[in-house]
């Protein structure tokens, strides 16, 4: 009993036929196969669901890397830019051929075989293109290379994968073979086969079972499902969508748990621009009006950071702070306007009139003092310096001479400068000066120079430095540096202005007077008018507009401020919310009940009354009654719905713990011969080791069921089991099919070569006499040549086989197989056949099978040691004595009969 030991039973193999469902009689039209109504359906769908179908098709349920790539697929198709992978969909030309009965082919052979284990390149192996093909071959000598070969290339449920000799340099390549079909008229095509999913029409209507390609597996350890091949599709896909989805379920785990912490706990204002955007992202935000913003600047970083420190006090008292500044602002406003025009062009204008007419004024009081002094006069007299002089000379003689009438002194009087009495002539031309200086033209001149002299003074006494502005210029510094700047550079202009300017008055040359910088007045204005708007807003109602569009300047600033990080977060969260929303399209993409209502429509169609009858009249065939079991429709989930299998008699009874494995095997076997039956073609059929857990009553059944089909389709049977070797020779003679026999074998470190004829244990007694009559001839040659020693060992090894022949022939001819090597049971329901043995026979077979005995190789070093082998002519006679013992013993039984 199998018990709860979980195994999978072979499940019905991917051959068009299998797939279509028992057509009514008054349907002419060939039914639409399984493949073709998921291929059509399939046309509806997402292409990644198409490309899943194609993979399950051709390879059953997907792989862990499948599932990878469907993944990245459905990702693509729901907008994954990143994913590479190109879809190909399922089409017709991955679907096996759907040919009508004449259209059948047959497999005439194998060759050329590159890449594929350790097969032998140089082989052919060919078939019996009617009837059956048995080819036996040990563990491995290559059966699983050829069997692999076709599943491949005929397209099985679970083709597996076809790997090369992993002892040798790998080929360039795929796998590949040549294989040649036979159509019914007899035409043949030979087919260049490479292991790739390219669909070969003809070949596909071949198929292969193995114990990994039937249709009724166990599930859950505890019940037993049919399930036709197709309505497997849809449980398949069905699984895939529920793989799939918990793949992305885990993605959108992962997706939500990458989320940002600063939006559970926001560093922004809801009511600022980064605010309101990053407080409602989503997938599709477009951040083009957040990456648009002005750049925080300096000036910025200044007003929110007075923000900060101003709303963090008392109002009343930052608004004094603020007019006071606007006051300093002003007062550097008018210092800035005094420099202007104390320096401006039409000032420096006016000082050069003034010295025009300082110099004019001069020139004339001059030419009248060189009329009143006459000529000879020293060089200087009546020019500045010379007044100068003329002047501290009659101060000094007023402050001397307080009582005197007057200056300049008269004649007799003495100079106040020499102390020499003064005579007529000097007294007259002192007298001449002093009438010149209190003349008309010399005031002008005095007056003009004093203009002048003033007016320069007055220049010279107007300051021109920074520090008169210090407080506004330190209040520009923090709020505009530019303006700051300006207002230090107009300074710095002003100051050198006024320096050429007197420079070239007082020098009297001609420099170069450079004009004033721009002014700062608007600036100083500008921000004077801020402080005193901003120390108004400040002393407003705490819920007026003016102070809450304060408060909403300091939020802006804030979330401005840290705009970059503001902004990368914001990307980061909308590519998040995008990966999050393009997972859960692909997780809703993954709905199964389309596919359900799919596999129902399957179901209905492919499990039809016939079908089930013809399934429990399979088993019956196969195990002769023993097991009773029906086809039940269960409750399904996902995909296609089940057919449970029970006992008939016995419904509540679990069948796995009932049948044996083998009568389970035996439900397989049923169910794909059920299929079989469906089929429209009559296309080979391969067998890969089918007797599996088989023991002899069911090998025995299984044969004649082969054998029977074999009768109407060409029968391809893989087998390492000699025991069954013989059952199908058997059952094969009862029935007069033709049987083709061949062996694989291994040779140094090469498999899959290939023998026309089973090895000596296996072979027919036919071909063991044959093989003996040739050892025959080998022995004369080395007897011929006097080579004693090599000839006895010939002998010696030739009586064992002999020896061998003796008893093959006692079980199959005399016993009619009732008791044979390979086997180990007794057919008694032959024993009526053993009815022709006399005692001729016995004697003779007794005679010649102790001759055997006395000259093999197993007494070679006892008994058989000093006998002298036979000649040459005696061998001949011993081997066809044998020969003609079991013809006529054969010919007796058979008249028996």
């Amino acid at each position: 009993m199998v018990g709860s030991k979980q195994f999978s039973i072979v499940r019905c193999l991917q051959s068009f036929s299998v797939f279509e469902a028992v057509p009514e009689v008054s349907n002419p039209m060939k039914t639409k196969t399984v493949l073709e109504t998921l291929l059509e359906w399939s046309k509806d769908r997402s292409v990644w669901v198409q490309d899943a179908l194609r993979r399950i098709v051709l390879h059953g349920t997907p792989s862990d890397e499948d599932l990878i790539e469907l993944k990245q697929l459905c990702m693509r198709y729901h907008g994954d830019k990143s994913v590479l992978l190109d879809p190909q969909p399922l089409t017709e030309h991955h679907l096996p051929a759907n040919p009508e009965a004449e259209d059948s082919v047959s497999l005439v052979d194998i060759n050329s075989v590159e890449g594929v284990n350790q097969l032998a390149a140089n082989q052919k192996l060919e078939f019996g293109t009617t009837g059956l093909t048995i080819i036996y071959g040990p563990n491995g000598t290559g059966k699983s290379g050829y069997t692999r070969i076709l599943k491949k290339a005929c397209r099985t449920r679970f083709a597996g994968e076809i790997l090369p000799d992993v002892y040798k340099m790998p080929p360039a390549g795929k796998a590949r073979a040549n294989l040649t079909i036979q159509n019914l008229d007899g035409a043949r095509t030979k087919i260049n086969w490479e292991d790739n999913d390219t669909r070969i029409g003809e070949l596909s209507s071949v198929t292969v079972f193995d114990r990994e390609s039937g249709s009724v597996h166990l599930r859950d350890k505890n019940t037993v499902w049919f399930r036709p091949f197709g309505l497997d599709i849809p449980d398949d896909l069905a699984k895939t969508f529920k793989s799939l989805q918990k793949k992305f379920e885990s993605d959108i785990d992962l997706i939500e748990a990458q989320q940002d912490s600063v939006f559970s706990s926001p560093t922004w204002s809801e009511s600022s621009s980064f605010g309101k955007v990053l407080s409602k992202l989503k997938y599709d935000t477009n951040l083009e009006s957040l990456r648009k913003l002005p750049r925080f600047s300096y000036e910025d970083d200044v007003e929110l950071t007075r923000l900060d420190e101003d709303l963090a006090k008392d109002r009343s008292t930052v608004a004094l702070e603020q007019n006071r500044l606007a006051l300093d602002l002003s007062r550097a406003k008018t210092i800035v306007q005094k420099i202007i025009n104390e320096f401006s062009d039409e000032q420096f204008a006016k000082i050069k009139i003034l010295i025009d007419v300082a110099n004019t004024s001069r020139e004339i009081a001059k030419i009248a003092a060189e009329k009143a002094f006459g000529e000879n006069l020293l060089s200087g007299v009546g020019d500045e310096v010379w007044r100068k002089l003329w002047e501290s000379a009659r101060a000094y003689s007023a402050s001397l001479y307080k009582q005197v009438s007057g200056f300049p002194p008269s004649d007799g009087d003495k100079c106040v400068l020499c102390q020499q009495p003064i005579q007529s002539e000097a007294a007259v031309r002192m007298a001449n000066f002093e009438s010149y200086i209190k003349g008309d033209t010399e005031i002008k001149a005095q007056e003009a120079e004093r203009d002048l002299s003033n007016f320069i003074e007055r220049l010279d006494n107007i300051s021109v430095r920074v520090k008169q502005v210090s407080k506004a210029y330190r209040h520009l510094k923090k709020v505009d540096p530019k303006s700051a700047k300006k207002l230090i550079r107009f300074f710095a202009s002003a100051k050198l202005r006024k320096c050429q300017i007197l420079t070239s008055v007082k020098d009297a040359t001609s420099v170069t007077v450079l004009p004033l910088l721009e002014s700062p007045i608007e600036e100083l204005d500008i921000q004077a008018s801020k402080l005193q708007k901003y120390a108004d807003v400040l002393l407003a109602e705490e819920n007026s507009p003016e102070y809450l569009q304060l408060k909403q300047r300091k939020a802006e600033l804030s979330d401005l401020k840290n705009s970059v990080k503001l902004l990368k977060i914001a990307d980061t969260e909308v590519a998040r919310l995008k990966r999050l929303k393009l997972i859960e399209d692909c997780r809703r993409d993954l709905n199964t009940n389309l596919i359900t209502r799919l596999g129902n429509k399957i179901a209905d169609d492919v499990m039809s009354s016939p079908r089930k009858t013809l399934f429990e009249s399979e088993i019956s065939a196969l195990a002769n009654d023993r097991i009773h079991v029906e086809i039940v429709r269960s409750a399904g989930g996902q995909g296609s719905p089940k057919y449970q299998v029970k006992l008939a008699n016995s419904p509540k009874s679990k069948v796995h713990e009932v049948l044996s494995e083998g009568e389970q095997n035996c439900v397989a076997l049923a169910a794909y011969l059920t299929e079989l039956a469906n089929s429209t073609h009559k296309s080979a059929l391969v067998f890969d080791d089918p007797v599996s857990s088989l023991d002899h009553k069911w090998r025995e059944k299984l044969a004649a069921r082969l054998v029977k089909e074999a009768s109407i389709r060409q029968i391809i049977v893989f087998t390492h089991d000699l025991v069954f070797v013989n059952d199908l020779r058997r059952k094969a003679g009862d029935s007069d099919l033709k049987v083709k026999e061949i062996s694989l074998n291994r040779s140094g470190d090469a498999v899959g070569f290939v023998s026309e004829e089973l090895p000596w244990d296996a072979a027919k007694l036919k071909t063991k006499a044959g093989i003996l009559r040739n050892k025959a001839k080998k022995a004369r040659i080395e007897y011929d040549k006097y080579n004693d020693e090599e000839y006895r060992k010939l002998v010696f090894r030739l009586y064992s086989q002999l020896r061998a022949t003796w008893e093959h022939a006692l079980e199959q001819i005399a016993f009619q197989g009732v008791i044979q090597r390979f086997s180990g049971y007794i057919s008694t329901a032959k024993l009526i056949h053993v009815t022709g043995l006399e005692k001729n026979d016995a004697i003779t077979f007794r005679q010649n099978y102790l001759k055997c005995c006395n000259l093999t190789d197993a007494h070679y070093s006892s008994v058989a040691q000093n006998i002298e082998p036979p000649a040459p002519e005696e061998l001949d006679d011993d081997i066809e004595l044998l020969v003609d013992w079991y013809r006529q013993l054969g010919d007796k039984l058979k008249k028996a009969k």
